[in-house]
């Protein structure tokens, strides 16, 4: 029997990312988002999964006794994923020049969840899509203080590289719609499918 590989979906909303996973054949273990609706959702298309509705800034990191401490809520997996709201660096929110505050605090609480696993969990792959426009916002390495995570008893503190930044199209890779995403992190580039050709008669 082969063993899955386990997902951790944050800012999961109704899960078409945890989908995907789930339908390449990953064990899809738990979500996170702060809209209930959304949850309810996520629990009707993955029953099987933990689901945590929560607001991503709460969750802590240097308090064990607390109820928000991360490992008290967000277990270990092999992957995870994440895709943070894009209102902060759409084009359609002021034509791009939207306030960036927000957005880059929730970037940087996920990217905060993924060197913490990669450090003192079994995470192994890790990947975040936004709007195109969202990877202009994304650094190629973050220092473990620059995350502001506690001091680990080595003083050799890790870093999280960022060896991927990439904008994929869903057309090239089956879907049917040109939908350009902006990808960040560390996974396997998935190969493109050959375009069928579709011809119109009027």
């Amino acid at each position: 029997m082969t063993t899955r590989l386990t997902v951790a979906d944050f800012f999961c909303g109704a899960g078409g990312f945890s989908e995907g996973f789930y339908q390449a054949g990953f064990d899809i273990k738990f979500c996170l988002d702060n809209w209930k609706l959304a949850i309810k959702s996520h629990d009707l298309n993955h029953p099987n999964c933990k689901s945590v509705i929560m607001n991503i800034l709460k969750i802590v990191f240097d308090d064990v006794n607390s109820k928000n401490y991360i490992d008290n809520i967000v277990p270990d997996t092999d992957i995870i994923i994440g895709s943070p709201p894009c209102v902060s660096f759409s084009n359609s929110n002021k034509s791009g020049k939207a306030d960036k505050t927000l957005g880059i605090q929730l970037f940087e609480q996920f990217l905060r969840i993924v060197l913490w696993k990669l450090t003192k969990g079994k995470c192994k792959y890790w990947i975040m899509e936004n709007v195109p426009n969202s990877l202009k916002y994304i650094k190629d390495s973050y220092t473990w203080d620059e995350l502001n995570l506690p001091k680990l008893e080595s003083d050799n503190n890790p870093s999280l590289d960022i060896p991927q930044k990439n904008i994929l199209v869903a057309s090239d890779y089956g879907a049917p719609q040109i939908r350009k995403r902006g990808v960040c992190g560390n996974y396997i580039i998935p190969k493109k499918k050959k375009k069928k050709l579709l011809f119109v008669i009027f």
